[in-house]
């Protein structure tokens, strides 16, 4: 009886550790998986997006009926180095990722200009205060 008693709380004890085990570190590394795919779906519905707004761009500007001549339009890029902070390499990296107004900017969050920057550890850069010089700057293109 002894025996039996003990065979079957080992097959208890042994079945609670490999739960304890399997929800720990299996199950973790599966939620974690699936926050990483829901990350890139959300990740590649933006360029998707995005392929699509620069493939209108791209239909507009090779229409020789809708383009216009010589007159700036919310299509054509603004020089984005006019924001104190932006350099070369930040506009082109800007660029890049489909930014090429003021407006476009100032729609963007902190949070994702740091995304597209990249910057490295020593460079100490404000998205904050670009946003707000890109929607002023905005502003002054729609007015001229």
């Amino acid at each position: 009886m002894l025996f039996w008693l003990g065979l079957v709380a080992g097959l208890i004890i042994g079945w609670v550790v490999e739960w304890f085990i399997d929800w720990r570190f299996w199950r973790r590394s599966l939620n974690e998986s699936l926050d990483e795919e829901s990350r890139q779906r959300t990740e590649l519905e933006q360029a998707q997006r995005e392929i699509q707004n620069l493939q209108e761009q791209l239909a507009e500007l090779s229409n020789p009926k809708t383009a216009s001549k010589g007159t700036p339009t919310a299509n054509t890029p603004d020089s984005l180095e006019r924001i104190d902070g932006i350099n070369v390499i930040f506009a082109q990296r800007l660029q890049t990722a489909g930014v090429r107004t003021f407006a476009q900017l100032a729609q963007l969050s902190p949070e994702r200009i740091v995304e597209i920057i990249r910057p490295k550890s020593r460079q100490a850069i404000n998205p904050a205060a670009w946003i707000a010089q890109a929607k002023q700057l905005a502003q002054q293109r729609e007015g001229d």
